[in-house]
């Protein structure tokens, strides 16, 4: 371990100083007890250590010393200087620009994606295109740092699915590295199929390797299938080693997602379990016939049903709140009957519809499916006209006006993983349900209930209606809604003229 040299400090310091600005001063300057810290140099990894403790590790041989003190990333050959993830501590006090994602922005972040605008919750308001930028949670938990893909001012006007932050490292990865450790060099024989490590449930059972006449200088069946692999390059493979590590597919199959989906493991992935392939492939039955079995209510009177108490378990089991869309999109997908119950059949196949087979899978699936939903109007539109259905009354054909106005509030605000039903200038949702308030709140038809979907969509894009016409198909419920808006609230006057205050 040695000092730094004067080109590697400056290298160093400009990285750093993306992320810190001025604030780099803070992590050089001696502490209250007048402790100092330093960098110091390990092979090609830098380290930010006490200098007393620096002082003292020159004591030892250097090929006899792995580590010391916090890793704040390596040189490459080139001599650029890439900051590790373990840095994340030493930045993150003083993080010169910041981005705060939404809980729903959480999950695909620590899976090694990029940050989307329908993510960001907030963030600095000065913050320029290509700058280092800190990620953090609602709760100002730190997650990880990336670059910025636009400058503030510019992503206001992007769509909610363009790209705003790209990742340069997260929390996650704590979890993948281990995981494709595990994956490409732990025996089989070697996984303890009852160990607590998280990493483990994306690895399936162990089973003790057959017996073989290779030799003792052979390698590995995994070492010889990637020798026969094309030549990919170091970062491609590690794309690849992360793809196996998610999906358990082989290298072959990872290789071909990724290449159709532009290297990039997240989107990869998704296209890998929404393709038939991975249905086919699965052989997932009697592990979701268990996964079921354990959160049956009464495994004797009814062993195909999964009651209400079992379903709050499953739910909190693959971290689906009560209170978001995302719950009414697993109900969707598993055709669930009757809102808080599942039964095997509709559980069994709609998992393996989508190549899903163990609860951290069904975890990662929710929070794929949690953005879809305020993402994809398609998917939106999916989840909520199965809503219907699953909100009835049991013997009835419409949705009393309480249900369906707890569902709307539900879907039309973003709190819950829904869409804001509102504009600059008209809080739609608020002047609806106010309007049903005050003609009786009469029961809602399949009609109304899908048509006013399609509506909330039309007045986000025109507030002013200038795509309405009143010899069109809509609902005559939403033919007064219109009036009621023109007349009663604007006064007969455009949006853009009335004050909001």
């Amino acid at each position: 371990m040695r000092a730094l040299t004067e080109e590697e400090t400056k290298t160093l310091f400009q990285k750093l100083a993306n992320y810190t600005g001025r604030s780099l001063n803070q992590l050089i300057q001696p502490t209250e007890d007048n402790e100092r810290y330093v960098f110091r140099i390990q092979g090609s990894r830098v380290y930010y250590v006490k200098q007393s403790i620096a002082n003292l590790a020159t004591s030892v041989a250097r090929d006899n010393l792995l580590s010391l003190g916090v890793c704040v990333g390596k040189f490459t050959k080139t001599m650029k200087f890439r900051l590790h993830i373990t840095a994340l501590d030493l930045i993150a006090p003083y993080a010169r620009y910041k981005v705060t994602i939404k809980q729903n922005g959480e999950m695909p972040f620590l899976y090694g994606g990029n940050v989307v605008k329908a993510h960001v919750l907030r963030w600095s308001e000065d913050c320029p295109e290509h700058s280092g930028c800190v990620v953090f949670s609602q709760d100002d938990t730190p997650l990880g740092f990336g670059v910025t893909a636009r400058s503030t001012a510019e992503a206001r006007k992007l769509e909610p699915t363009a790209v705003v932050l790209f990742r340069q490292g997260d929390v996650g990865e704590y979890l993948r590295e281990r995981l494709i450790e595990r994956a490409l060099f732990l025996p089989p024989d070697q996984i303890d199929p009852h160990s607590h490590d998280l990493s483990l449930g994306f690895i399936p059972r162990a089973t003790p390797r057959a017996s073989s006449s290779r030799g003792p200088n052979s390698h590995p069946p995994r070492r010889e299938a990637e020798a026969n692999m094309p030549p990919y390059t170091g970062t491609q493979r590690h794309y690849i080693s992360q793809f196996v590590g998610f999906t358990q597919a082989k290298d072959a199959v990872a290789a071909k997602y990724l290449r159709a989906n532009g290297w990039n493991v997240e989107q990869a992935v998704d296209a890998y379990f929404s393709s038939s392939q991975a249905t086919a492939a699965s052989t997932s039955t009697p592990a979701l016939n268990k996964i079921f079995d354990e959160f049956r209510d009464d495994p004797k009177e009814n062993p195909d049903t999964i009651g209400i108490e079992g379903a709050m378990k499953f739910l909190e089991a693959i971290e689906v709140r009560l209170d978001e869309v995302a719950c009414l999109g697993i109900a969707e997908l598993l055709k669930s009957p009757s809102m808080g119950e599942f039964t095997r059949t509709g559980f069994v196949d709609g998992w393996k519809s989508v190549g899903v087979e163990s609860i951290p899978q069904m975890i990662s699936h929710a929070a794929s499916l949690r953005t879809r939903i305020s993402s994809q109007p398609d998917t939106f539109r999916k989840v909520y006209r199965y809503a219907f259905p699953l909100c009835r009354m049991q013997g009835q054909r419409n949705l009393t006006f309480e249900i369906a106005a707890e569902q709307w509030q539900l879907f039309f605000t973003s709190e819950n993983g829904g869409v804001d039903w509102q504009t600059p200038s008209t809080p739609w949702l608020d002047w609806y349900l106010d309007y049903l308030k005050s003609k009786g709140q009469r029961p809602v038809n399949k009609d109304l209930w899908e048509q006013t979907e399609v509506f909330m969509r039309k007045t986000l894009e025109d507030e002013n209606f200038g795509w309405w016409d009143a010899d069109g198909a809509w609902p005559g419920t939403l033919d007064e809604f219109v009036e009621f808006v023109k007349h009663d609230k604007r006064g007969g006057k455009p949006a853009e003229a009335m004050n909001t205050e």
